[in-house]
């Protein structure tokens, strides 16, 4: 087998990643949750922080496209929003960008009597909170009243006509059902939707909208996760609701009434071990995810699944469940609609939290691997966009990497993708002293990095000049390929020390090229190199000289 190919952009951060301790101690509780990518490329994370109390409050940072803090946000790049006062458990789960830049974001927020309502606040580019925006900057609702009642949301999206929608769950007497608030630009409710503002939609016993999004004809589609036993409000102790093993869609008209002519009723329902069958054991769902086509992949973990990386049947594996438009198993994805993949294939779990789909319609899914009985790492398996593991990718599909040196686990939580194709991760790692930090990865994710031209099929192997050169910070390498190869590029400096490498995979023929970021390295002359390898064994091997100025 050959050595995993390094993936992380080494120009970003330490080696590729970043820890962020929002409170400063090293035993404080910090997670991000959410990702978002700028128009300018900087980075924002939003999720949780624990205070010398342990008390939480919605945390955020944003980050340089080189993985530095950007000073001009908040304290030297963080900020963190303590909800009310006396409450003790804020924390935010996910954001939005608006078209003016500012930021939208949601989660929860606790009263301090084990009450928890949605909560979103809105701040401006500089990370200050808006006060055109709720009280503050801050905007709390409680969908069901009374003590121990628990409103969490878990996606917010912004319509066109500046209207806020969170999604998530509410809790009652008969159980825990799908809800949804829509707010005017100004945070206030917005009484045209639902009752107040308000919708709750009970499906069965323990339900939450995970997804959420507006369609061009205005309607509201929810992708959401139900567990199918029986809830009992006596015996209840809320946890995180991060899994279950029923895909479900719901159809929302403009105004928050159900659309009864999508599904039954407006609801469409799949429990996945009865689409996966006899391969897969116990798969439980932990997000949802949307294509651009509009089709919807159920994102958790699975048993089973030997067709494909995994070896121990016994383990947890990444799992995908797609689901047409309409809500119906895709058929035409992995096994009856399914797919898994184990990221190391020994005795260790692998438990998929999110996934992102690259330009290509490849599909990157991410989330915790444990590498020892007690130790995980940041992990990515990628799926070729029928389902199948995409081979050409780090070990037989899969990659991992430690964020804080394997001082302790690391568990990514959520993805992105940057219009460059780079792949960026976050969650949390330990700090090694009792306490977790926010953790963020970036990874070459050279399959969107390599745009092939429309010219017709080259009759010759090319490597052409990069250009500009000179660069700063960036250039682009164009090459040719008259077969189909498997493509490495490498870059060196002028000791002959290779620095950066970029491993393709298997292209088809044709006309491409590579995007090189050196902005972490100094000024000089440095080469690049590009090895392509034909099936028949035939072999290109060509070098050339660049020079960086800064």
């Amino acid at each position: 087998m050959r050595a995993q190919t390094n993936l992380l952009d080494n120009s970003f951060g330490t080696k590729g990643t970043v820890m962020t301790a929002i409170s400063g101690g090293n035993g404080s509780d910090d997670e991000a949750n959410a990702i978002a990518i700028q128009p300018d490329g900087k980075i924002v994370l939003v999720g949780k922080s624990e205070d010398a109390s342990n008390h939480y409050a919605f945390a955020l940072a944003r980050y340089n496209t080189d993985g530095s803090f950007d000073n001009t946000f908040g304290t030297n790049g963080t900020v963190r929003t303590p909800f009310l006062e006396g409450g003790i458990d804020d924390e935010a789960i996910c954001v939005v960008l608006q078209s003016d830049g500012k930021i939208v974001v949601a989660g929860f927020s606790e009263d301090g009597s084990s009450n928890y309502a949605f909560a979103i606040a809105r701040y401006d580019t500089d990370g200050t909170l808006d006060n055109s925006f709720g009280s503050g900057g801050e905007v709390r609702t409680q969908i069901v009243g009374g003590n121990g009642k628990h409103d969490l949301s878990f996606d917010v999206v912004i319509q066109p006509n500046g209207k806020i929608i969170v999604a998530g769950l509410s809790t009652a007497t008969t159980g825990v059902a799908i809800a949804l608030v829509r707010y005017n630009s100004d945070g206030t409710l917005d009484a045209n939707f639902g009752s107040d503002g308000t919708v709750r939609t009970p499906v069965r016993y323990f339900d939450h909208a995970s997804y959420v999004r507006i369609e061009p004809n205005s309607e509201i589609t929810v992708g959401g996760i139900g567990v199918d036993y029986q809830f009992s409000e006596s015996s209840y102790t809320w946890s995180w609701p991060n899994y279950g093993d029923v895909f479900e869609v719901i159809k929302y008209n403009s105004d928050g009434t159900i659309d009864n002519s999508f599904g039954t009723n407006g609801i469409v329902r799949d429990t996945v071990e009865s689409i996966a069958d006899s391969p897969y054991w116990n798969p439980s769902l932990w997000s949802v995810v949307a294509q651009p086509d509009g089709k919807f992949m159920g994102i958790g973990y699975s048993n089973g699944g030997s067709q494909y990386i995994a070896t121990n049947p016994s383990t947890h594996q990444f799992l995908i469940s797609r689901f047409d438009t309409a809500g119906i198993p895709d058929l035409t994805f992995g096994l009856n609609g399914v797919s898994v993949a184990a990221v190391k294939g020994g005795t260790g779990n692998d438990y998929g939290h999110a996934a992102v789909v690259q330009s290509d319609g490849k599909i990157v899914v991410v989330g915790p691997s444990d590498y020892s009985s007690s130790l995980s790492k940041f992990a990515l398996a990628r799926f070729n966009s029928d389902g199948s593991v995409d081979s050409t990718f780090g070990i037989k599909g899969s990659y991992t990497n430690s964020v804080n040196g394997g001082a302790g686990n690391d568990e990514a939580s959520c993805a992105a993708v940057q219009s460059d194709g780079k792949i960026v991760l976050a969650g949390r790692a330990e700090t090694g002293s009792g306490g977790w930090a926010f953790a963020l990865a970036r990874y070459l994710g050279t399959a969107t990095a390599i745009q092939k031209g429309d010219n017709p099929v080259p009759k010759n192997y090319l490597l052409s000049q990069n250009y500009p050169n000179p660069f700063n910070p960036t250039t682009t390498i164009r090459f040719d390929l008259k077969t189909s190869s498997t493509v490495r590029f490498s870059i060196f400096n002028v000791l002959g020390q290779r620095v950066q490498e970029f491993d393709l995979g298997r292209l088809g023929a044709g006309s491409y090229s590579q995007t090189v970021d050196m902005s972490r390295f100094a000024s000089g002359v440095y080469f690049y190199r590009l090895e392509a390898t034909a099936s028949d064994g035939e072999r290109f091997v060509e070098m050339k000289k660049m020079v960086l100025i800064k």
